[in-house]
């Protein structure tokens, strides 16, 4: 094969195995991981000679942006690095499967679950477009892929190819030119063929069907499929419009008109008109309707005259309410882009990139081996000592939380309810980035807002009840913050249910209260009933609660009730090494539980080096100075203080000691436990160790360590999960 990639040679901890396909823009291999484990995985590589360092540092942006994907329909990201000749590659799950097109004739899908399948497809390049990532090239055999192009490059198959991206001097491509990609793929599947090309397309050169896609109409896909109904019709033309902005503004837009079309309801892409949506009402209420009808016959032509008034008035009312709706779908929708912005992920990608431009300064400007290694460490000195998370913290606030905070009551002053989103995802932000108070201003006035427009009984103002609780927590105002929680817990088993997914998630913050003040018996009891709850809910394997099943484990671990406390973190330990891998945060997190546990069975020695590979994979990834790392160099100590006080190392000690203090504060449990752990070591007493694993298990450490809502890391209050 070209560029030295071959069958047999050694990638990083893979060893590749076949070409699964080449592109433009590289080439796709099979491959093995041959260690820690074994595992089959696709590696993309960059073809040579387009390898420039504007393509290099855009493929490491989306290697970190593919990083952040979590949707059952993307194949995750696994690992990534560079060949020992300097090529850049990324190591995929590798999905075995058929196009989606093959695989719905082969098993004889019909019209309607090839819509409810398709609507599936266009959630995940939904979840990827909220994330940054553009798809460009989307056909039935590559369906969840991910590309990148030079700029001026022309990428993508034609027969699936947006007119903008036919055109070299066409409109800049974004996430709408995927959604004319998505309804190519859907015509396909419907059809039997793509708008242009196809059947037809062995005719036609590249030219000719780039000028096609560019200046021909689409036909209506029913003068091909003549059983399409004309709602299919209106999609399909609506997905595949010429201009971008006469598209479906979103994929997520499409999948609502394709359920709408499904549950009976009227599309969007229908042309205006009362009649079509009366109609759409009439199949959804047949039975409401027919009696109505037969009430309506019996009535004089001056009723009649009344009723029509009051469908225009009824019409008017539903427009209006969907306009409202679609104005609160949007809202709720760019407050969840607020929450992807992950401050600690934007500290590592500027540092890193500062980095990389720093290395190419000096490298330009010292052509002197060891002049320039004496530079290089005079750089990496200084840069090491840039806090990531506080450097992420500050432009995520500077560039995203200050405007979007001046103008939200500006904008939407006339939106309460989507002004209260806005005010929502803030709160959560701003406690990412540990500015508490600014944070419990938004969620008191999220909580406002929907008081005043909801009422004191509804989902949205349960919800917000929530949101302030962990706010509250953070501030360390405990009691305002279990009584926040109770009352969430209040609305929501009345709005949603016992055992909903939201009382769930408002259980799983209000543990951390009793976790926080010592009294772990009830932090278990609570976390333990959350756990049954999701199981029944969601199953024993949902990798979304695998955090929760860490906690509880935690909890028992604390209680001394070690035997019960190792099987449910290893379990929750296996679900992370699947979902995410061993180097997720996640596993890193549930490791230092794991230790606990059988380190309180007498298994020390078996526990201790699971343990130290943790904070080594967590250094490595993370920095030693991170939130979590520091979490898991903690956790090391205490099991080393409690099982073999002989390890301790004071120097080490009082390392860690000063990191802790740097990043956190001198305040807290944990500096006054390493503070007596000191004394009584140089003392020659043995270590204290009382109150120490339930102050991380529950306490700041649920914040600041290896807790499920680490404001470093990015965990959403509420979330489970890592």
């Amino acid at each position: 094969m070209s560029g030295g990639l071959v069958a047999g040679r050694r990638v990083g901890p893979f060893e590749l195995r076949s070409l699964l396909g080449e592109g433009g823009y590289g080439s796709v291999w099979l491959a093995e991981r041959l260690e820690p484990y074994a595992q089959q995985v696709a590696i993309k590589f960059i073809k040579p000679g387009i390898d420039s360092r504007r393509i290099v540092a855009r493929f490491e942006r989306e290697r970190q942006v593919l990083a952040r994907m979590n949707h059952p329909g993307i194949a995750r990201i696994l690992d990534g690095g560079m060949t020992d000749d300097g090529r850049p590659f990324l190591a995929m799950e590798f999905v075995a499967g058929k196009p989606i097109t093959e695989w719905c004739d082969e098993t004889g899908l019909d019209l309607r679950g090839r819509l409810a399948l398709f609507a599936q497809v266009c959630d995940a390049v939904q979840h990827a477009h909220a994330r940054g990532m553009i798809h460009r090239d989307l056909k039935p055999s590559n369906i969840l892929a991910a590309s990148m192009t030079e700029e001026g490059q022309l990428l993508g198959t034609p027969e699936y190819m947006s007119p903008e991206q036919a055109d070299p001097d066409g409109a800049e491509v974004d996430t709408r030119s995927d959604v004319y990609g998505l309804g190519a793929v859907l015509h396909e599947l419907l059809v039997g063929a793509p708008p242009f090309g196809g059947r037809d397309g062995g005719t036609r050169s590249r030219a000719m069907l780039l000028r096609a896609v560019r200046r021909d109409p689409v036909p209506a896909p029913s003068s091909r499929n003549p059983s399409l109904p004309r709602e299919i019709d209106w999609i399909l033309l609506m997905a595949l419009r010429k201009e971008p902005e006469e598209r479906y503004a979103s994929a997520a837009e499409l999948a609502r008109d394709l359920r709408g079309y499904l549950a009976g309801d009227a599309v969007l892409a229908a042309p205006a008109g009362a009649a079509y949506r009366f109609r759409s009402y009439a199949r959804r209420n047949r039975v409401q309707v027919v009696a109505a009808a037969a009430v309506l016959a019996t009535l004089v032509a001056s009723t009649a005259v009344s009723a029509w008034f009051a469908f225009r008035e009824r019409d008017a009312r539903r427009e209006t309410e969907r306009r409202a709706d679609e104005v609160q779908r949007l809202s709720v929708f760019q407050a969840e882009l607020l929450d992807d912005i992950d401050p600690a992920f934007v500290g590592a990608w500027a540092i890193g990139d500062v980095y990389k431009r720093g290395e190419e300064y000096l490298r330009g400007k010292y052509t002197d081996e060891a002049e320039l290694k004496a530079q290089r460490l005079v750089f990496n000195r200084l840069m090491r000592a840039i806090d990531r998370s506080a450097t992420g913290a500050e432009v995520v606030t500077k560039v995203f939380l200050a405007p979007a905070s001046d103008g939200v009551e500006a904008k939407l002053g006339d939106l309460p309810r989507a002004a209260a989103a806005m005010h929502d995802a803030l709160a959560r932000r701003y406690a990412l980035v540990a500015d508490f108070n600014t944070s419990l201003h938004h969620a008191d006035r999220a909580l406002e807002l929907r008081r005043a427009t909801l009422g004191d009984m509804h989902r949205e103002v349960g919800l917000s009840h929530g949101v302030r609780g962990t706010t509250l927590y953070l501030l360390v105002r405990l009691d305002e913050a279990e009584a926040a929680y109770l009352e969430a817990d209040a609305i929501l088993r009345e709005t949603c249910g016992a055992e909903s997914p939201e009382v769930l998630a408002n259980a799983i913050e209000l543990a951390r209260i009793p976790s926080r003040r010592g009294d772990m018996a009830t932090a278990a009891r609570i976390l333990g009933e959350a756990t049954a709850i999701a199981e029944r809910l969601h199953g024993a394997a949902e990798p979304n609660y695998l955090g929760l099943r860490r906690d509880y484990a935690r909890a028992l671990a604390n209680l001394d009730r070690f035997s019960e406390a190792e099987p449910i973190a290893r379990a929750a330990l296996d679900g992370f090494n699947a979902a995410v891998g061993p180097e997720g945060i996640g596993a890193l997190r549930t490791v230092p539980v794991l230790a606990m546990a059988m380190a309180g069975q007498g298994r020390f020695a078996e526990a201790e080096p699971l343990l130290v590979d943790a904070v080594a994979r967590a250094s490595h990834r993370f920095g030693v100075e991170d939130s979590d790392t520091l979490g898991m160099r903690c956790d090391l100590l205490r099991l080393r203080a409690r099982h073999a006080p002989a390890r301790v190392d004071l120097a080490e000690l009082g390392v860690l000691r000063d990191a802790w203090v740097k990043r956190f504060g001198a305040e807290g449990p944990e500096v006054a436990w390493m503070d007596q752990l000191r004394a009584a070591a140089g003392a020659g007493a043995a270590p204290a160790v009382a109150g120490g694993e339930a102050a991380v298990a529950g306490g700041e450490a649920a914040s600041v360590g290896t807790g499920s809502t680490d404001p470093a890391r990015g965990s959403a209050p509420g979330s489970a999960a890592p």
